[in-house]
């Protein structure tokens, strides 16, 4: 069985041919608009949106729900303010969001192969370690 190539449209450039695995990458690595790419290969009438894609919804439906779970876990700006006091009062260096933020991308490429992980490793704490 011969290998399916793929090609994609990104930002109004062609890409390609990249295989399957390839594409996943891109995906999972975010470097794709799942909305605006526009992917093709042989077999197919027209180019389709990435999101569209059978062989790729997979990985498309995994980084939905990893940006969903990142919405949720984005504080409030009230929140964001009401911790830049507490720090201040501390006398802490006040935090970047990216340190309360769960970190989920260890877990992407291991969801990818069919291993599911339960938890997700937790930042919050971890601003002694940033100094």
């Amino acid at each position: 069985m011969q290998k399916k190539v793929w090609f994609y449209n990104f930002a109004g450039v062609r890409r390609g041919p990249i295989s399957e695995d390839q594409m996943r990458a891109l995906i999972v690595d975010r470097k794709l608009n799942l909305n605006t790419t526009l992917v093709w290969r042989e077999g197919l009438s027209n180019w389709l949106p990435l999101v569209e894609c059978p062989e790729f919804k997979p990985s498309v439906d995994l980084i939905h729900r990893l940006i969903k779970q990142e919405q949720q876990a984005r504080p409030s700006s009230d929140e964001l303010t009401l911790q830049k006091i507490l720090d201040q009062r501390r006398g802490k260096r006040p935090s970047s969001l990216q340190t309360k933020l769960p970190y989920f991308w260890i877990s992407v490429r291991v969801a990818l192969s069919g291993i599911t992980i339960s938890n997700t490793i937790d930042r919050n704490g971890m601003d002694e370690w940033s100094e």
